[in-house]
Formats: structure tokens, C-alpha cells, sequence
């Protein structure tokens, strides 16, 4: 069995079908995907890239070009600008060049019982803390943390900070993100996870984890519910009625 990532394990956050469609079939590369690994690519270092300059991506010169660069994030010119003007935004705000001192992209594995684990980290000071870089539509940080939450970023952090020292790494103690918007001008938030938020990341990553050992020892994969869901109405609720509203 491949080692459990948590990219994969927070698909149980879903329903666990979710969890096993995502594994058996591959996941889609949006360009939003394309972008973040962009961005890191010129914070951090990492993948190599290819720019495409030749207009629509089809027709023969673009299939050759991709059969040429096939290991390789093939990006558009204004994919580069824009995440150059991300990256340099980055670079220039001087709490995030802080939290970006030490090992770019490391990856390590570990194990949680039985299940081995692995993860890579942005970046890792041993000694002191973790770092990942996010893109975002919304660096505002309240209502960053709230989308940070909900997307399970808070469980990610704990998962790394546990399985970092788990393997032997280092003994980091402290979790950031450091926030980087998608347009101009670029703005950056760097966020520091309280104790608190680490500690309902950790609760949330371990509670995923049990459901999936449960889900795989029996190879029973639930949806949401099991069996009939009453569907009911607050008492408060106030009935307007849209007569092309879920017509069928």
C-alpha cells in the first residue's frame, strides 16, 4: 500500500467514496493547480517549466511541444507574468522572506500505527517551525483563515508538525502559511496557527484517519449518509415561493 499523503486523506473530509473515487481515478490539473506549483517553483525552487507562447493549445506544433516538455508544467506567457509578480511580491514582504529560511520542499514519511505516511513540507526549520506557501483569491486575513479552516489547512499543518517529528527531521513547534493573492497587487498575509487551530487540526486529521482505517478494514466506502435523511425546516423559516425553482 502507497504511503498515505494527506492531499489524499482529506478527501475523507467529503465521505469516504469520495476518498476511494479519488484514488481510482486521476485528478484533474487545473490551471489553478498549475499556477500554485508555478509560484512555488519560483519562491522555493522545484519542477522545471516550459512556456508555451504559440497561441491555442492544440494543432500539431502544440502536440509536439508537449510530447517534447511531457515531464514538465508546460505554462502560458501570462501564467509566468502573473506568477512572477507573485513571487516577487513574496520575496519583497520581509515576514514572509523570514518564515521561508530553511529546507525548500522536503520530503519525508513516517508511520501512524501500522499505516505508513509521508508528506512534503515547503519549508522546514528544524529547530523552530513549518511553512506553507498558498495562493489565494482572498489573502484578507479573517477571511483567509476562514477558507484556510474549511479547506482543512489547519489539519495539513498539524499532520506535518506530528509526522516531521514522528520521522526524526527536526522538532518544530510553530505552524505558518504565508498567504499570496492571485492578482494584482499581489498582497501577501503571513498567519501564525494558534495552538488552539493546531490542536482542532490535529483532532479533525486524526478523526479522518480512524474512518479510514475502519472504511479499508472493511471495504466498505459510505457516501454522506447511510439509510433515509429526514429533511425538515427551522421554525424560523420563512416560505417564498419561485415558481421555476427547482422545476423539473
Amino acid at each position: 500500500m502507497k504511503p498515505l499523503h494527506f492531499s489524499a486523506l482529506k478527501k475523507m473530509a467529503r465521505s469516504p467514496a469520495h476518498y476511494k473515487a479519488a484514488l481510482e481515478m486521476p485528478s484533474e490539473d487545473k490551471p489553478a493547480f498549475r499556477l500554485g506549483r508555478l509560484v512555488h517553483t519560483l519562491v522555493l525552487g522545484g519542477p522545471a517549466y516550459e512556456v508555451w507562447d504559440g497561441g491555442q493549445r492544440r494543432g500539431k506544433a502544440w502536440d509536439e511541444f508537449v510530447k517534447a516538455n511531457e515531464d514538465v508544467d508546460i505554462v502560458s506567457t501570462d501564467e509566468l507574468e502573473t506568477a512572477r509578480g507573485m513571487a516577487d511580491s513574496v520575496l519583497a514582504d520581509m515576514a514572509a522572506r523570514d518564515l521561508l529560511v530553511g529546507e525548500h520542499e522536503c520530503l519525508f514519511t513516517w508511520r501512524i500505527g501500522e499505516r505508513d505516511c509521508a508528506g512534503r513540507l515547503d519549508v522546514l526549520d528544524p529547530l523552530g517551525f513549518i511553512t506553507e506557501l498558498k495562493t489565494t483569491t482572498d489573502a484578507e486575513p479573517d477571511r483567509f483563515g476562514r477558507t484556510a479552516v474549511r479547506l482543512g489547512d489547519a489539519a495539513q499543518l498539524a499532520w506535518y508538525l506530528d509526522g516531521a517529528k514522528a520521522a526524526g527531521i527536526g522538532t518544530p513547534d510553530r505552524a505558518y502559511i504565508v498567504a499570496v493573492e492571485k492578482a494584482p497587487p499581489y498582497v501577501v498575509t503571513c498567519l501564525e496557527l494558534t495552538p488552539r487551530a493546531l490542536e482542532m487540526g490535529r483532532r479533525t486529521y486524526r478523526l479522518w484517519l480512524e474512518q479510514l482505517l475502519v472504511c479499508e478494514a472493511s471495504d466498505s466506502w459510505p457516501g454522506y449518509v447511510q439509510g433515509i435523511w429526514p429533511l425538515d425546516v427551522p421554525d424560523d423559516f420563512n416560505l417564498t415561493i419561485d415558481g421555476d425553482e427547482g422545476a423539473a
